[in-house]
């Protein structure tokens, strides 16, 4: 499980404990996973104080696009897939206990972080339903929410309904916090939308805009944080203050949300590690390097995950929180992982 403590010394006993209980239960309960750690020749035995996590034998993203990992019948699981172009789609299984601790880890993250009650909340999803997400992740994991907050939809059919959502924000009761929730290329397209029939807003000081998703501009480059925030402040009338981004993969079984201070913090229980793009050796916090992670709130999968993204990691946050904080930079353009898929592969061959 994954969750949000105050002290530096609690978050890392639990982080080593959890993580440690997790990596035995999926060593013994996923077949895959298990050859995969005896070619490491890595057991449960050797995982002993908390620097052991960072030889614990990690999955790349590829291999989720190539085969099934699973520690239960995954006829029991949904199927979550990222998006993608057809051969390019990774494919998680959860079951309930699973999606479960995904959804309990959000709402302590939110209840945490923010200072403001969920019960006095409404939710304004740029995106599809997740009746109408079937198994693409993104849209299922911005739609948690639903299932504890009142939460209205705006894409239907993938069509999105500029007008019944614009609408809806300008008459939205002024008392209760209202969240925006939707990737920064639909927000774009809102902007465009309200920009060619001149429509700008002026929400209230209750309205905050939360992105999920890949940061491009409307021609599909690289989009600055600061370029957005100021389109969102003009036609929104949201303040950069009240804006917050969310990271999250498919892989993944916690979002990790911005605080205060737009610092992303990782709960006790979920462990970033950076390395070397080369020899893939554990770097220091602040040093850039490609992202893994140990993510222990998952029952259905080794959580356990090379990414395709750079970043690093540093302690602490001016928010009084005490735990890794998470520095997104940006997408492996050439990573040296293809030894680590080659082992997977070899074991399902």
């Amino acid at each position: 499980m994954t969750d949000y403590l105050d002290e530096e010394k609690d978050i890392k006993e639990y982080t080593f404990l959890e993580i440690k209980k997790s990596f035995e239960y999926h060593y013994k309960n996923c077949d895959s996973y298990r050859k995969y750690c005896d070619l490491y020749r890595f057991t449960p035995d050797q995982l002993n104080v908390f620097d052991d996590m960072n030889v614990i034998p990690q999955i790349p993203t590829s291999i989720f696009k190539s085969i099934d990992v699973s520690s239960v019948e995954i006829e029991s699981c949904k199927c979550c897939k990222s998006s993608g172009t057809k051969g390019l789609i990774s494919k998680v299984y959860r079951n309930d206990e699973t999606l479960w601790s995904f959804m309990n880890t959000a709402v302590k993250a939110i209840d945490k972080l923010y200072d403001f009650k969920l019960d006095n909340t409404i939710i304004y999803n740029l995106g599809p339903s997740i009746g109408e997400a079937n198994d693409i992740w993104f849209s299922y994991a911005t739609g948690f929410l639903d299932n504890v907050l009142e939460t209205h939809y705006y894409m239907h059919n993938g069509i999105l309904e500029y007008d019944k959502f614009l609408n809806d924000i300008s008459n939205s009761d002024p008392e209760k916090n209202t969240f925006l929730l939707g990737p920064p290329s639909i927000y774009l397209k809102l902007i465009n939308y309200m920009e060619e029939r001149e429509i700008k807003l002026s929400l209230s000081d209750k309205s905050f805009v939360f992105t999920a998703g890949g940061w491009k501009n409307r021609n599909g480059d690289v989009m600055t944080r600061k370029s957005f925030s100021a389109l969102i402040d003009v036609y929104l009338g949201v303040n950069e203050s009240h804006l917050f981004d969310i990271f999250n993969q498919v892989e993944s079984n916690t979002l990790l949300f911005e605080c205060k201070c737009h610092n992303k913090h990782v709960p006790a229980g979920f462990h970033v590690i950076v390395r070397d793009p080369v020899s893939f050796e554990k770097v220091e916090d602040g040093k850039e390097g490609v992202i893994t992670f140990l993510d222990s709130s998952s029952n259905s999968y080794p959580a356990f995950v090379i990414t395709d993204d750079i970043g690093y990691v540093t302690n602490g946050c001016e928010c009084g929180y005490k735990g890794q904080v998470f520095h997104y930079v940006r997408r492996v353009k050439t990573v040296e992982t293809k030894g680590c898929a080659m082992k997977m592969d070899q074991i399902n061959s």
